[in-house]
């Protein structure tokens, strides 16, 4: 078959074959139990709906399709859309899965990826924050539930604050129903303290702790204000669930 346009007769029901260029004008129904195969290049200048279940599309070697502005490709329960191995898919635009999506043979359903800048900064447990001031980032990606953030900041007057110490600005909370979430520090300069830095995300909180690891009775302590200098600079990351 050459050129094609909706005009040319077509089965809804069963097996339809299109070679070369075919051009949609209008919005073509296959029904529950067609198959339609595209060999060659494909342009649809309108919408493409399939309904199934037992709806096959085959789009063998060679064939490009082309969804011009204004088309709707609709998708009914039961049908599927594979690409085989050596295909590709390619979207000039962004596409929106309003429902989300699976992978591979997983049943679970990849419903939300952000990622963007947060502010940390570095806070005591009690007392007034005075004179604080600091240079920060940090930088987040949300996939799913979970949370994988990194974060720098350097003080230049650490204020009046005391107790213990913490980093606030998260950009989301831990979830309710885990655990404590660990973290590590990468780098730090100008930070006094007894063992090994490490960072403590407990559940439900937005103020990630600052851990120091030590051998022997009372190994794990919170880390305290007192070993701040004005210049302290930390930097970490940390990966945590969340009900968000």
């Amino acid at each position: 078959m050459g050129r094609n346009r909706i005009e040319f007769p077509f089965n809804p029901s069963g097996s339809n074959t299109f070679t070369g260029t075919v051009n949609f004008s209008s919005i073509v129904n296959f029904t529950a139990g067609g198959s339609v195969t595209f060999d060659g290049g494909t342009t649809f200048l309108s919408g493409f709906s399939v309904q199934g279940p037992g709806t096959v599309e085959n789009f063998l070697n060679g064939t490009t399709l082309q969804f011009q502005t204004g088309t709707i490709l609709q998708m009914f329960a039961g049908s599927s859309f594979t690409v085989q191995p050596g295909a590709t898919f390619t979207f000039n635009n962004i596409p929106v899965f309003s429902a989300g999506i699976k992978l591979g043979a997983s049943t679970a359903v990849l419903g939300d990826y952000k990622e963007g800048t947060f502010t940390p900064h570095l806070i005591g447990s009690t007392g007034a924050i005075g004179a604080y001031a600091d240079t920060s980032v940090g930088t987040y990606r949300k996939i799913g539930k979970m949370v994988y953030v990194n974060f720098s900041i350097t003080l230049t007057n650490k204020g009046s604050w005391t107790g213990t110490l913490l980093i606030s600005g998260l950009p989301f909370s831990s979830g309710a129903a885990v655990g404590s979430s660990g973290g590590s520090l990468s780098e730090f300069d100008f930070l006094t303290f007894v063992g090994q830095l490490t960072l403590q995300l407990t559940q439900g909180n937005s103020l990630l702790a600052i851990i120091a690891n030590t051998t022997g009775a009372g190994a794990s302590a919170l880390g305290y204000v007192a070993g701040v200098a004005d210049n302290t600079s930390i930097s970490g990351s940390i990966a945590y669930p969340t009900d968000t």
